[in-house]
């Protein structure tokens, strides 16, 4: 009996040893004895079928191994990617925002300029219209004082023979203060553009000279005329009228032709 079961654990042994051996021999295998030592423990049938079971709990061990390795790797290349991925993101938006101040600061300098040549434009216009109003007769006046208007021109000679003009204004005076067109208004006139001077005696003077130093007030009137001398008698008169009352400054200007 004794012998017989000594020879039972003999055949157990070389089983186990056997199957160590082959685990040995596959690359990578992790060895456990749990399986064989229950074998032995258990007795020789029980022992084989526990040793096979120890095989599979490697290979399953083996299979979880490197499922989890699978599975590490796949998140680290899953969080390099992640990295790649929001610092590219962050680069585009960068370059979209530069992109976007660039369009703005162009497109507000583009409006600078256009208002700036606008102005330039609307100042000439005005320079121009403010020119053609003076052109046009802009020294008569309307206000709640005074009235004046430049009625004619004509052309006569003094006593030397020289050619002289005498320029026509009627003039009204609202206030109740006596005043003269001469103390409210002075005019001058220029030919080519030189200043002409007061014309002295007249061949035959008109008595509108002596109104343009007559005092009317209360909405009185008054015919005017102012005598100059000309350079010739064909070159066109400018006329500038000075405010001596209100303003002190050049009412506007004027150009009349003579011939």
């Amino acid at each position: 009996m004794s012998h017989t079961l000594y020879i039972r654990e003999e055949l157990a042994m070389n089983d186990f040893n056997s199957r160590y051996r082959n685990i040995d021999d596959e690359p990578g295998t992790i060895r456990t004895n749990a399986g064989g030592y229950a074998g032995y423990n258990g007795g020789l049938d029980e022992g084989h079928d526990a040793g096979f079971g120890s095989d599979m709990d490697i290979m399953e061990q083996e299979n979880i191994q490197r499922q989890k390795q699978a599975a590490r790797a796949s998140k680290a290349r899953g969080t390099t990617k992640g990295r790649k991925s929001k610092r590219q993101m962050l680069i585009y938006g960068i370059i979209i925002a530069v992109e976007v101040i660039a369009l703005i600061v162009i497109w507000a300098m583009y409006i600078s300029y256009n208002s700036k040549l606008s102005k330039g434009g609307s100042s000439e216009a005005s320079a121009q219209e403010s020119s053609d109003a003076g052109s046009s007769g802009n020294i008569n006046v309307e206000n709640e004082n005074f009235s004046l208007t430049c009625n004619k021109i004509s052309i006569t000679a003094d006593s030397t023979g020289a050619p002289v003009a005498i320029i026509y204004f009627n003039f009204v005076n609202k206030t109740d203060t006596a005043l003269s067109m001469s103390q409210v208004f002075s005019p001058s006139f220029k030919q080519t553009g030189v200043d002409l001077a007061v014309a002295g005696a007249l061949t035959d003077a008109p008595q509108e000279l002596a109104g343009k130093d007559t005092p009317v007030s209360g909405g009185q009137a008054v015919d005017c005329a102012f005598a100059v001398n000309l350079m010739d008698t064909t070159s066109e008169i400018t006329i500038t009228m000075h405010d001596n009352y209100e303003t002190f400054s050049d009412i506007g200007s004027t150009v009349v032709p003579i011939s």
